[in-house]
């Protein structure tokens, strides 16, 4: 199973006018790792955890408008 974690998404956009904007969103700003346990009922703690997968934060950042 893979452990309780917290990712951090943000979002926003701001408007230069009304046809033309701007716009930032980011995954995972916190950095959280995600770690996969696996284990049955003898399983010592020791022998637990199985893996971490790090996934940086993922920006996007970008101009819309209508023409």
């Amino acid at each position: 199973y893979y452990q309780k974690r917290l990712f951090i998404d943000v979002s926003g956009e701001y408007y230069l006018r009304r046809s033309l904007g701007l716009f930032l969103s980011v995954r995972n700003m916190n950095n959280a790792p995600e770690d996969q346990k696996i284990y049955g009922p003898r399983t010592p703690d020791y022998a637990q955890f199985r893996a971490r997968e790090a996934y940086h934060p993922l920006w996007t950042v970008g101009l819309k408008g209508t023409f």
